[in-house]
Order: structure tokens, then C-alpha cells, then sequence
């Protein structure tokens, strides 16, 4: 937008500028009242922002290119509301009676000043619903530089932003905030080991150690073909233990027979000790 002397102040959306040509001085200005303010009511439990609503914010968001440089960072990524593209975001909903917006801004800044050391991280609370019974709101931890991503840390900072606000909430009421359970939602830190993943693997491999064992154990009691080859395939299975029976204790006897291949010299019968 150009002020009447030709100066920058702004740049309108397409949707929502008129273009004009006026002594060869090209001018532009807002399809609507130049100025309009709309007052808004104060509400303890915080007002929507209207940018955020779908056709303003595309307006907007038409002269912001997103890049795709988060992907290096991280998978899942996520774009919470109000922002124009998808990043590494820790991303919180929830629904709660009687929470004082304000104090909870307090509260967050409180967290942040805690973990503006580690990287240039924010946390930001907004409304999400117009004006309804059961305000439903947003909870978000973020990064300008995504390659500050860290998931645990995103994550741990996120729940416990929610839970000093529900301190914070019980100190003012005196009484047990009212909320709904916190639908979470996070991105995936590349290279990052997880417990569940360890979990997972480890699962696999019993399941396929489990099924192999099973397997081997039927194709040995029923593949008489698989159980030659078993027995010949092994260097401790080269010996035949064989019982033979005679007409009394003293005469019968164990024979070892030795398969083809080996060299060594071993007894071939044992005859079992009598003692009278």
C-alpha cells in the first residue's frame, strides 16, 4: 500500500487490493474501508484470531514461500494453526472451562525465559473456536531454524507448559481445573533412536526366531530328508550311538559308529562295568 506522497507502508493480497493509476503514480489500496476497526470484547478466556480464519490467512500466506528445508531436520512435519507451512513443531489441543488467557501467557513466558538458553525456541497459546461453551485451544512449541529441532526437548517443554498452566489455573480457582485429555501430536527428529523403535526390532526378531524354531523343530520330526542332512552337517554328529542287547547285563554293550570323514582314533564299543 502507497501512502498519497508515493511512500511504502504494506503489501495487500491480491484478493483483498485495488490497483490505481493516478498522474502516472500507480497506487494501491484495500478493497474495503481503508480503516476499520472492529472492537472486540474482552473475554478471560481469549478471542479468536481472525487472521487465522482460512481466507485471510491464504491471503497472506500467498506471498510466503515455504521451503523445503525442514525436511532435512525432520518427518512428520506438522503446520499448526495460524502459520503458513508445514515444519518441526511440537503441537498441542485441548479443551478447558474457566482458563484466564492471560495468566497462561504469563505462565509461558515463564517457561520460555527457562528455555531460551537451549535453542531459540517459542511456545504459543492461542484460541482456536470462535465462542463456543468449551473453548478449544492450541498449544504449540516451535523453532524459527528447524535444524534447532529436538524432539524430546520440543515434546518435554510442551507437556510441561500444559501442566504449569493447570497449576497455575488451580492456584486462581482454588479448585481443580476442568480440560479435556491433550491431543498431542509431534515431527520426528531424523536420526533419532527411539525406545519403541528398539522395542519394535527386538519384537521381529523373537517373533522370526520364534517362527524359525517352530519350523525347524517340524521339518526335523516330519522331513526325514532334513534330518540326514541336519544330523550330517554337524562335526558333533558325526557319532551314531547305538545300544545293543544280549542275553544278560554283562554281555550287552554301547557302540559308537563313525560316520565317514573321520580320522580321529576313538573307541568304537564300551563295555559297561559289573561289580560283583
Amino acid at each position: 500500500m502507497l501512502t498519497i506522497e508515493g511512500q511504502y507502508i504494506f503489501q495487500l493480497g491480491p484478493e483483498r487490493r485495488v490497483d490505481a493509476n493516478l498522474d502516472g503514480i500507480e497506487y494501491r489500496g484495500p478493497r474495503e474501508k481503508a480503516v476499520q476497526i472492529d472492537e472486540i470484547p474482552y473475554n478471560k478466556a481469549g478471542n479468536r484470531n481472525w487472521n487465522s480464519k482460512n481466507e485471510v490467512l491464504k491471503d497472506l500466506c500467498d506471498f510466503y514461500s515455504c521451503s523445503l528445508y525442514a525436511d532435512k531436520y525432520c518427518t512428520n512435519k506438522i503446520r499448526p494453526d495460524g502459520h503458513c507451512c508445514h515444519t518441526c513443531v511440537a503441537r498441542m489441543e485441548f479443551r478447558q472451562h474457566s482458563l484466564n488467557f492471560a495468566e497462561a501467557k504469563q505462565v509461558l513466558e515463564q517457561v520460555e525465559k527457562g528455555l531460551i538458553y537451549h535453542t531459540d525456541m517459542g511456545i504459543r497459546l492461542t484460541r482456536l473456536d470462535e465462542n463456543e461453551a468449551f473453548p478449544l485451544y492450541q498449544l504449540v512449541v516451535f523453532s524459527e531454524e528447524p535444524e534447532n529441532y529436538d524432539e524430546s526437548l520440543f515434546y518435554s517443554a510442551l507437556n510441561s507448559a500444559f501442566w504449569m498452566i493447570q497449576w497455575r489455573m488451580q492456584q486462581l480457582l482454588n479448585a481443580q481445573p476442568h480440560y479435556t485429555t491433550p491431543k498431542i501430536e509431534y515431527s520426528y527428529q531424523r536420526g533419532k533412536i527411539r525406545a519403541s523403535m528398539v522395542f519394535i526390532f527386538l519384537a521381529v526378531l523373537l517373533i522370526l526366531g520364534s517362527g524359525s524354531y517352530f519350523v525347524f523343530r517340524y521339518e526335523y520330526q516330519h522331513n526325514y530328508r532334513f534330518r540326514i542332512w541336519f544330523d550330517n552337517s554337524e562335526t558333533i554328529n558325526q557319532m551314531s550311538v547305538v545300544w545293543q542287547q544280549a542275553r544278560n547285563y554283562a554281555e550287552e554293550r554301547v557302540e559308537v559308529l563313525l560316520n565317514h570323514g573321520i580320522e580321529e582314533e576313538v573307541p568304537t564299543s564300551f563295555a559297561p562295568e559289573v561289580t560283583f
